[in-house]
């Protein structure tokens, strides 16, 4: 097997990274993936699933910039943090666009307008 060279293994470090505080931000707001899956798809036009959102957690699935983009701005992080560590205390309400999410939402729950419709 040939050696990991510098270049390789620091895309495979920032990969690695990035999948882990995704899914710590989300878990550390108790949203399920199927909940920011919906909202994926209702404020940013994303044709997501859970499995999409499961597939990219587990390294199985590469993520867009674009689509990396929107999950920062659904958990009001800056895209950086994703990357290089998050600040968890860092307040968080879920808010993009007219779609606020309640917390703490169960399965079943979908986006409820703020009322700027």
């Amino acid at each position: 097997m040939a050696e990991e060279t510098k270049g390789a293994k620091l895309i495979r470090e920032v990969d690695e990274s990035f999948t882990r505080h995704l899914k710590a931000r989300r878990t550390y707001l108790r949203f399920s993936q199927a909940i920011i899956a919906r909202m994926m798809k209702y404020v940013y036009g994303f044709d997501w699933h859970q499995t999409v959102l499961a597939k990219i957690e587990n390294r199985d699935r590469s993520i867009k910039l674009t689509e990396a983009y929107a999950l920062a701005r659904l958990y009001e992080i800056p895209l950086q943090d994703l990357i290089d560590g998050i600040d968890l205390d860092r307040p968080a309400s879920l808010r993009a666009g007219t779609i606020t999410m309640r917390p703490y939402p169960t399965e079943d729950q979908q986006p409820v307008s703020n009322g700027d419709d």
